[in-house]
C-alpha cells in the first residue's frame, strides 16, 4: 500500500528524468516535431541548477541571466527533439548549443517547455490515476 504522499505526488522516475514525448506540431516538410521534456526539478535539471548558480548570483546582466537559465532547460529539461530543420530543410541536431540558441531565440518556446515540465500530472508513476486534476496529454498544437 501506497502512502498518502506517494500516490499524490511520486514521479515515474524514468519519465521525470529522461523527458516525455510531446508532439508541438509539424516542421515544413509535414514531419512531426517531438520534443522530449523532463519534470522540473528532477535530478538532471537540479545539477544543472547547481553548477549555475554562482555565475547566476554574480550576474547582473539579464542577457547573461537569461543565457544561464536556457543553459539550465537545455541540460536538465528538453532532453532531445526530433523533426526540427532548418530554412534549408536540414536538420537541426539537438546537441547543447543548439537547444540553448532555440530556447533563447524563442520564448514562447521556452515558456511551453516550462509549463509541461512543471505539471506533475505528466510525470505520475504507473497506477496513478492520470485523470486526476489537469491534463495530462501534452500536445502544443492542441493548446
Amino acid at each position: 500500500m501506497q502512502s498518502t504522499f506517494d500516490s499524490l505526488y511520486k514521479s515515474d522516475e524514468d519519465a521525470a528524468t529522461n523527458g516525455i514525448p510531446i508532439i508541438i506540431g509539424k516542421n515544413p516538410k509535414g514531419g512531426e516535431v517531438t520534443l522530449w521534456i523532463a519534470e522540473n526539478l528532477n535530478p538532471k535539471h537540479k545539477k544543472a541548477m547547481r553548477k549555475r548558480s554562482k555565475k547566476m548570483e554574480s550576474n547582473r546582466t539579464s542577457d547573461e541571466r537569461e543565457k544561464l537559465v536556457c543553459e539550465i532547460y537545455a541540460e536538465g529539461i528538453l532532453i532531445t527533439w526530433e523533426g526540427v530543420i532548418d530554412s534549408n530543410g536540414d536538420v537541426i541536431e539537438p546537441t547543447f548549443e543548439n537547444k540553448v540558441a532555440m530556447l533563447k531565440k524563442y520564448d514562447r518556446l521556452f515558456n511551453d517547455i516550462a509549463a509541461i515540465s512543471e505539471n506533475h500530472n505528466n510525470y505520475l508513476s504507473e497506477g496513478e490515476d492520470p485523470d486526476a486534476g489537469e491534463e495530462t496529454e501534452g500536445n502544443l498544437e492542441a493548446s
